[in-house]
């Protein structure tokens, strides 16, 4: 998938990739919670953020994608975009499962049809 212009290798669905993942987003909250009990000045806070995002991608996809970057919303897009890409293929997961399940559901109805018919029983 490409984020902020940068190619990652990540798919949700690898064991590696969902742990780095899980690890990624309870570092940031816990950053979270640190950085609010400290003081700071604006452009502080901006770089904190900035810092923060930057590191998510690093912990989540070994990737570091926001490298340069000086602008907390394109960050947070960043951040977002990334969310949703990875939303969006668990969406086709279970549409494809569904999908998958009503075929074999098909499937089985038809045999069960076939094997209840008349003189094809044996």
């Amino acid at each position: 998938m490409k984020i902020y212009g940068k190619e990652i290798d990540f798919k949700h669905t690898r064991l590696e990739d969902a742990k780095r993942f899980e690890k990624a987003v309870s570092n940031m909250a816990a950053a979270n919670e640190k950085y609010k009990a400290t003081g700071h000045t604006m452009s502080e806070y901006i770089r904190w953020q900035i810092g923060m995002y930057r590191k998510f991608f690093i912990d989540a996809t070994k990737t570091d994608v926001l490298k340069g970057c000086k602008d907390v919303q394109e960050a947070e897009a960043a951040y977002y975009e990334f969310l949703g890409k990875i939303q969006a293929e668990q969406a086709l997961a279970v549409v494809r499962r569904s999908c998958m399940a009503k075929k074999y559901e098909n499937l089985a109805e038809a045999v069960k049809k076939h094997e209840l018919a008349p003189g094809t029983a044996t």
